[in-house]
């Protein structure tokens, strides 16, 4: 089973993680919205302050790749849900040295503890492996999560999103403890009028079946496809929110350049 939290088979494949920590934000609106829009740069401003803050102390890392779970709380197929009234939790992962160790197996599939509305149990996918308010995949991106272009500078890091992958490891003195109270203050510092939605969550997606979806987000439903028949035939059912981890800048438009994991909770049926 593969431990790398930026990799992904083409062909659907079972992985399983650890907990991890973020920087996140909860909303519901449509990808690529005005709310949308202003929770992608809120969580930028306020991970650029944090690099800032972190260096001062001794620390220096990158900002990842953009992430998102999503879900519906219907009880229509994703697809047939007003793209505005989806949900979504966006984060930028953290370094595992920031209080967690977060690539390694655990021996259960233990829920989220990320708070946001809706939680783990929301009326995403329903016996649909990934068919969850993904509709950023699932039901999601296909159409859209990240649909369109969406200001990631915005009092962000300079750049906003990151083009693929980044070292999550941190490159600073050994031994040095992460401090919560950090982000507290990158919190307070970002100036943007939407930075106090951003905070920092903990959660375990354990068990999961993911594959990596090459092209534009309008055509994850044939990705999902083949890992919904992937979990059916494993003799899982979905355990969680659909995930969709943006390896290519979220505002590439270019379909030969994008790449997307999708990722999907499950347990045993």
């Amino acid at each position: 089973m593969s431990l790398n939290w930026y990799s992904a088979a083409d062909d659907p494949e079972v992985v399983e993680f650890g907990p991890v920590r973020a920087l996140s934000i909860t909303g519901q609106g449509e990808p690529g919205g005005a709310v949308y829009g202003t929770s992608v740069g809120a969580l930028y401003a306020v991970a650029g302050e944090l690099i800032g803050v972190a260096a001062r102390h001794g620390w220096m890392f990158e900002l990842p790749c953009l992430e998102g779970r999503w879900w519906v709380e219907d009880e229509r197929p994703p697809f047939d849900v007003p793209r505005e009234e989806w949900w979504w939790h966006l984060f930028l992962r953290l370094p595992d040295a920031a209080g967690v160790a977060g690539n390694g197996p655990v021996s259960g599939g233990e829920n989220d503890a990320m708070g946001g509305s809706a939680g783990e149990a929301v009326n995403g996918p329903t016996g649909g492996a990934v068919n969850g308010p993904v509709d950023m995949t699932s039901d999601g991106p296909a159409g859209g999560a990240v649909n369109g272009p969406v200001d990631m500078t915005s009092d962000g890091p300079a750049g906003g999103a990151v083009n693929g992958p980044v070292d999550m490891t941190w490159d600073g003195p050994v031994g040095a403890a992460w401090d919560d109270a950090w982000v507290d203050e990158a919190r307070e510092a970002a100036r943007h009028p939407a930075a106090a939605r951003v905070q920092l969550v903990t959660f375990t997606e354990g068990l999961c079946v993911q594959a990596l979806h090459r092209g534009p987000y309008a055509e994850e439903p044939k990705t999902l496809a083949r890992m919904e028949a992937h979990i059916r035939d494993a003799g899982f059912v979905p355990n969680g929110l659909h995930h969709e981890i943006y390896l290519s800048d979220v505002r590439e438009t270019d379909p030969e350049k994008m790449r997307t994991i999708l990722r999907q909770p499950v347990r045993s049926a």
